[in-house]
């Protein structure tokens, strides 16, 4: 219940950042400087929480799929933000979005084809690839 509770109000407050910083880079006009990215990567952290709440126990479904998915994908989004804020050239966003869908077919083929305890270990180690 506690759990719920928190996950719940990080997942509002996510949710509000994600409006915050997409109405800050409405008002930057031309110079945007990746507030858009922040804005999506919050969304997307944010979404990813809620499929979770509304997902309830660990379980395997498509649903869990689209969680994962957000989930690695946040980290991605920041990156690419902080690379446009700092003025760095940024990879093209189109690589992403295959990068995303390779990951989610992928996902979902080997929790078909394995099943949800076999192919866990596999998707720890995107997760923790992700962060280092």
């Amino acid at each position: 219940m506690v759990a719920s509770v928190l996950v719940g109000m990080l997942c509002a407050h996510l949710l509000c950042f994600a409006v915050m910083f997409l109405l800050i880079s409405k008002r930057l006009h031309g110079q945007k400087m990746g507030m858009d990215l922040f804005a999506l990567g919050n969304f997307l952290l944010g979404s990813a929480y809620v499929l979770q709440l509304l997902e309830g126990g660990p379980a395997w479904s498509p649903m869990s799929v689209v969680n994962h998915t957000l989930t690695l994908a946040s980290p991605v989004v920041y990156w690419l933000g902080a690379m446009r804020f700092l003025g760095t050239p940024s990879p093209c966003c189109l690589h992403f979005s295959y990068l995303l869908r390779s990951t989610a077919l992928r996902r979902y083929w080997c929790n078909g084809a394995w099943g949800r305890w076999h192919a866990t270990p596999c998707f720890q180690g995107d997760r923790h690839s992700c962060f280092l």
